[in-house]
């Protein structure tokens, strides 16, 4: 087996890694590796992660800049009446 020959995984001739079907016995389900450049699979990876975090960030951030905003307008004293009454 050299560099560029592969066996074929139906009748396990060698044959080349470039061929579309096998000349010993016409089986064509090779599929071909995905050569694509490695920028569009890092592109793609940080854009998942980045609609991941704002999916799961932004309700977040909002529940915590909305209660932060509603113990501004009540006063510390309410939350920490209402941290104190969640125990009993």
């Amino acid at each position: 087996m050299t560099q560029n020959t592969a066996p074929c995984s139906e009748c396990r001739e060698e044959i080349s890694i470039e061929a579309k079907t096998c000349p010993h016995c016409d089986h064509s389900g090779f599929k071909q590796a995905y050569t694509g450049p490695l920028i569009v699979t890092m592109l793609g990876a940080a854009l998942s992660i980045l609609i991941i975090t704002a999916i799961i960030g932004v309700p977040m951030m909002i529940g915590g800049i909305g209660w932060g905003i509603w113990v501004y307008r009540n006063g510390p004293h309410v939350a920490a009446d209402l941290e104190a009454s969640d125990g009993e």
